[in-house]
């Protein structure tokens, strides 16, 4: 019998002609797909290192001229600088002084100095400004007036040009000159615009020389960069400027460019202002080792893309890699990071409809509710726990079970979108006409008896506000995550809405009185008797069992929030709590209620200890004050409300809401009605009318007055007329 010898090769083709046709026909198609990026990127690669050599000289060509065009801006900002001083009505008075100033003289010399400081203030790009009265042999600048030798001495003392030489530059009458003075360009224009030779005023802006030089080293690394006067001279160079081995006027651009041992491309452009030419010199070794880097990068980007390429066909082909089975996974990922752009950014005007309809998502409704689901009981224990794979499984079954049984029972009523956020599941209502709150929490309890019987945790519930769509998705996000933080699944709390915590100050009792109190002897580091008087405020508000009397879970919460409010005020608004209680707002929100007065006993001891230890008290301004200031300007306009106020100062409303809060011990919205209830007194003892009054302070009719003006008062406007 013959003897055959086989390569290992060949003894896996053998192998792979037992396996059906389709397999090798799955290999080949995706091995011939996945080359494709391989091939392109061979052609780019060569394509585009021909590039790179080639068009270096407009790629830097068009970064001398943008840099030229900065420079002449520069030099624009000043000449309307000039411009406009010396079209100045109290230069032009100046111009004709000569010898003794009169009082009318010291008077225009003393407003034009506080000009120039003005001038001096608004513009970033000037250094100096001041006015030589070449008839005096003065200068008057931001400093005051002193004699012309001496002012340059103290700013301009330099060995390019004497005082003399100087003082004779300035006489003379300058249409738009630029005079090197040590590390400075002074800018000079005269009042007089004739053929005189001699100026009696001469406006003098100073710039400083590195601004220009800046501009253009920042082309490349290493690049030299020169600046040349009307008649060739160097004016002004960078740090690193070489001995040039020509004139700049005999400097071919384009050519290379022969320095010592190194070589140089030099990009030459002229200013279109003072005259002025602009020399750049790029080493043409950085370039050269900057090409040569992203060809060994290509290269071996190119090795590491063939291999992958084998290695992903094999496995795709071997685990039967279904194509449309995963563009559909991804399209339905894509779809839910749809939904949660939604939640988490503001409604994108320009966008938004389109990729709405991209993804096929449908809000048919004129309302729009927000709500977020939390795993509670045994599931919310581990969720900070490395979960194994059978339990994660088991937790994205529950996840799935929500959203199919939610939609079961309220997608009678309502369009519904849901989508994971983090480790909550979210969900957009959406409908026409009015909500019935009632029948939305049967619904959500429906579900959350339903997934207890089938799992051993469950589910409880955030609720936004209804808000207009689609503006209102974002608002009612930021409610629904608000009201999160609330929730206490753990005493039982299964629905909570925003309603319910957006003004819980009046549930519960802390006197001014105590928290002025509280505030005194933190600031005086009595640590015992601020915790002693924090136990009594618990006391006023709970049992002797520490369990909540009277008032809700999140009211309670609340109250610790105000008491943390009184801690942080007492340090001063810019204060910070110790490194130890960086997490406050989860020691507040999420922390059992038995554990909230000793945890705040513990942070005023260590806020007392951090006194006693710093010695010193800050007073820097609050942004509660800010926020208060511009209500106090703006609570008569019927659109201010916390939205407009947080976009006016750049935040989120959640977040001045709660710096509002901590600060002042006040809520925002009752910090507005109570501006405008106040001002409904003075108008309603002047004689107005109810309606009238309503107007005038911002509510958008009579009813909203008299609920809000009863509710702060005790009284009705017309009860309050009669007194």
């Amino acid at each position: 019998m013959p003897c055959f010898r086989f390569s290992r090769c060949g003894i896996i083709c053998l192998m792979n002609l037992n396996r059906p046709p389709r397999w090798i026909r799955w290999f080949l198609y995706y091995t011939v797909i996945l080359s494709v990026p391989v091939i392109l990127g061979i052609a780019i690669y060569f394509q585009a290192s021909r590039i790179i050599e080639r068009n270096s000289e407009e790629i830097y060509t068009a970064a001398l001229e943008q840099a030229r065009s900065e420079a002449d801006t520069l030099i624009l900002t000043v000449t309307q600088a000039l411009d406009h001083l010396i079209a100045n009505r109290n230069v032009q008075k100046l111009t004709f002084m000569t010898g003794t100033a009169s009082p009318d003289d010291v008077y225009s010399m003393y407003i034009l100095g506080e000009e120039l400081r003005n001038y001096r203030l608004i513009s970033a790009l000037i250094d100096d400004i001041f006015i030589v009265l070449n008839n005096t042999g003065t200068v008057l600048g931001t400093t005051g007036t002193v004699y012309q030798k001496l002012y340059y001495d103290m700013y301009y003392k330099n060995s390019e040009i004497d005082s003399a030489g100087i003082a004779a530059f300035m006489a003379r009458n300058h249409r738009l000159d630029a005079l090197p003075a040590g590390d400075r360009f002074l800018f000079l224009k005269s009042t007089l615009d004739s053929n005189i030779s001699m100026s009696s005023v001469t406006a003098v802006v100073a710039v400083d020389r590195r601004r220009f030089i800046n501009l253009f080293s920042r082309l490349s690394g290493g690049t030299t960069a020169y600046i040349f006067d009307a008649g060739g001279n160097i004016i002004a160079s960078s740090d690193n400027a070489l001995p040039l081995p020509a004139a700049p006027d005999s400097i071919a651009p384009g050519k290379v460019l022969k320095i010592g041992k190194n070589l140089y491309y030099p990009l030459i452009t002229s200013s279109h202002s003072p005259g002025w030419s602009y020399l750049c010199l790029i080493p043409l070794e950085a370039q050269r080792e900057r090409v040569r880097q992203i060809q060994l990068f290509s290269l071996a980007s190119l090795l590491l893309c063939s291999l992958f390429t084998l290695f992903f066909s094999y496995r795709m082909t071997k685990e039967g890699y279904n194509t449309q089975m995963t563009l559909r996974n991804n399209l339905e990922i894509l779809r839910k990071f749809c939904i949660y752009t939604l939640l988490e950014k503001p409604w994108d005007t320009r966008n938004g409809p389109e990729e709405l309809n991209k993804y096929k998502i449908e809000f048919p409704g004129e309302k729009v509710m927000v709500i977020f689901f939390v795993l509670s009981g045994e599931d919310a224990a581990e969720k900070g726990k490395a979960l194994s794979e059978q339990e994660g499984n088991r937790i994205g079954m529950f996840r799935n079970n929500l959203i199919t049984i939610f939609r079961e029972k309220a997608g009678r009523y309502y369009h519904i979108e849901m989508t994971d956020v983090g480790t909550n599941t979210a969900a957009i209502l959406n409908w026409s006409g009015s909500c019935d709150s009632a029948l939305l929490e049967d619904y959500i309890e429906e579900t959350r008896q339903d997934l207890e019987a089938r799992f051993r945790g469950t589910v409880s519930a955030a609720l936004g506000e209804e808000h207009p769509f689609p503006e209102g998705i974002y608002a009612s996000s930021l409610e629904a995550g608000e009201t999160l933080l609330y929730l206490d699944a753990s005493s039982g709390q299964s629905i909570l809405h925003y309603r319910d915590i957006s003004n819980p100050t009046g549930r519960y009792q802390f006197p001014p009185e105590m928290e002025q109190k509280l505030i005194s002897l933190i600031r005086s580091d009595d640590s015992e008797a601020a915790c002693l008087l924090v136990r009594q405020l618990f006391g006023l508000n709970t049992s002797k069992t520490g369990d909540v009397s009277g008032v809700s879970g999140p009211v309670v919460r609340v109250l610790a929030a105000d008491i943390l409010g009184a801690v942080m005020k007492s340090q001063g608004p810019a204060s910070l709590l110790s490194d130890a209680d960086a997490s406050a707002d989860t020691l507040i929100l999420q922390a059992p209620v038995r554990e909230l007065a000793p945890s705040l006993e513990r942070i005023i001891r260590e806020t007392c200890a951090k006194n006693r230890a710093s010695g010193e008290k800050k007073a820097q301004k609050r942004i509660s004050d800010k926020i208060q200031s511009y209500i106090r300007e703006n609570f008569r306009n019927p659109d201010i409300n916390i939205s407009q106020t947080g976009y006016h100062f750049d935040m989120s409303p959640f977040y001045l809401s709660r710096i509002f809060k901590e600060e002042t011990g006040t809520g925002l919205l009752e910090f507005i009605n109570t501006l405008r209830v106040e001002e409904g007194k003075k108008l309603l003892a002047a004689g107005n009318s109810i309606t009238r009054t309503s107007e005038l302070t911002g509510f958008r009719g009579s009813n909203a007055f008299i609920r809000v003006f009863k509710k702060i008062t005790g009284v009705t406007p017309g009860q309050y007329k009669e007194l």
